[in-house]
């Protein structure tokens, strides 16, 4: 039981290390750790330490149901439970409270597992039914093979948990599950294993929609700025070279050899080299955020403000729905920026001219900026491609594939999401995501909802 305690501890590791403030990696470890326990204790019982291994029994059988569901709800979305997020974590942990101090200090000889089952039995039952349900909502072919493979790994062994440890043991306090559950635990880690060898998918990558993204960012910032540096040293070289060849030679004598024609070309290449660089590293970068207090409404405003000369030379109308105005703790320079790429996206799918409107709405989970053009829309290849580093429909010659890149990992970092929706021929609609929890006030003061 030590190898699947390790295997467990090892697991939450990886999540923790690679992405600690996302709240799926967070709840996920959360619930390995938890789950991890039932190990622990049970090699405890053949040791000295019997008050402990009881201690650590109970918390394993106590708190692994509400982890297990506290991940599900926030990788499938609270929307579906139709519950408050805060109160509803609070409520759902009562039971857990309740029974862990009851099993633990005041009944330290049976537990009692007919209670467990009443409350622990529905809260396996939903998580199940939470990550069957993301499964099923899941759009592009690629969020619905990790969803798929997150199931398979899942959803059998939680079932086999609820029927033979809980159940089987509310109704036999002396069955002898380990026989039976231990095959789907071999499951689940085979499963794991095939999924990663097959799809590049583990742990972690199976509980985040676009891992290999994050994984691509990263070795694209790193190398951006390694090229940076390089290449800035070179090209102050070559610029360097290029003045002091110019100094030496007689006055005059340049333009007549047309040296100054062949030096200029030197001198131009060299600082449109540096700008694209300079472009390329400052949109790769990696991105710290300072956060404070910030209008979406008024941010949202300026930044179609910024862009009226550009919207108005392209024919483009702009229509903008508030219909909420919320203060929220967010980098309002980032956010900016991320906005900005989304309209002059807009703008340039739509060159004859078209509308955009901009929605600034929320629902259970979220805060919502939704930029909706009237161009010829995306494709399904298009799509589900968006956000790769270097990825790009457009043929300009200054355009580097990177502006989704950016809005992605500014996304990320808030703790929210990017979404394009769209098919060919009915435009499209970019969205930002902002946490719920990161509002601050519901509305501006004095502001009134149009």
């Amino acid at each position: 039981m030590l190898y699947y305690t390790a295997a467990l501890l090892a697991a939450a590791a990886i999540l923790l290390v690679r992405n600690p403030r996302h709240p799926v990696s967070q709840t996920a470890a959360l619930f390995l750790i938890s789950a991890s326990l039932g190990g622990l204790g049970d090699v405890l019982t053949d040791t000295s330490f019997q008050r402990l291994a009881r201690v650590v029994q109970v918390a394993n059988l106590a708190f692994t149901p509400y982890a297990v569901l506290l991940f599900a709800s926030v990788y499938g979305n609270w929307k579906s439970l139709r519950l408050p997020v805060r109160p509803a974590r609070w409520l759902l942990l009562v039971p857990v409270v309740v029974t862990f101090v009851a099993e633990s200090w005041y009944n330290p000889n049976v537990i009692r597992y007919g209670w467990l089952l009443v409350w622990a039995g529905p809260y396996y039952a939903a998580a199940c039914a939470l990550l069957l349900d993301a499964f099923r909502r899941a759009e592009s072919p690629q969020l619905k093979r990790s969803r798929f493979i997150l199931v398979l790994i899942m959803v059998p062994t939680l079932l086999a948990v609820l029927i033979f440890i809980y159940g089987a043991r509310a109704i036999w306090p002396e069955f002898a599950f380990m026989r039976y559950i231990s095959v789907f635990f071999v499951y689940s880690f085979g499963v794991a294993l095939l999924g990663t060898f097959l799809y590049g998918v583990l742990g972690v990558k199976l509980t985040f929609e676009r891992d290999p993204l994050d994984t691509a960012m990263k070795s694209v910032t790193s190398g951006t700025a390694m090229l940076n540096h390089a290449l800035k040293n070179e090209l102050g070289k070559i610029a360097i070279s290029a003045d002091n060849l110019r100094a030496e030679l007689p006055l005059g004598q340049e333009a007549a050899s047309g040296t100054d024609d062949h030096l200029r070309i030197i001198e131009n290449a060299s600082a449109h080299m540096m700008a694209m660089v300079s472009r390329i590293h400052a949109q790769t970068r990696e991105i710290v955020l300072r956060e404070q207090p910030c209008s979406l409404a008024k941010l949202v405003q300026a930044c179609v403000d910024g862009h009226a000369g550009m919207l108005a030379s392209q024919g483009i109308a702009v229509h903008t729905d508030y219909r909420i105005r919320p203060i929220m703790a967010c980098d309002d320079v980032h956010v900016k920026e991320a906005l900005g790429n989304l309209i002059r996206n807009a703008i340039e799918a739509m060159p004859a001219g078209g509308a955009i409107t901009i929605r600034l709405d929320a629902d259970k989970k979220y805060v919502r900026i939704a930029v909706t053009d009237t161009g010829p829309g995306i494709s399904r290849e298009a799509l589900v491609r968006a956000f790769e580093p270097f990825y790009s429909t457009k043929s300009r010659h200054d355009n580097y594939g990177l502006g989704l890149s950016y809005v992605y990992n500014v996304m990320a970092r808030s703790g929210g999401r990017i979404e394009l929706a769209g098919e060919p021929g009915r435009g499209t609609t970019a969205m930002l995501l902002l946490p719920l929890g990161k509002m601050i006030e519901g509305e501006e003061e004095g502001a009134m909802r149009p």
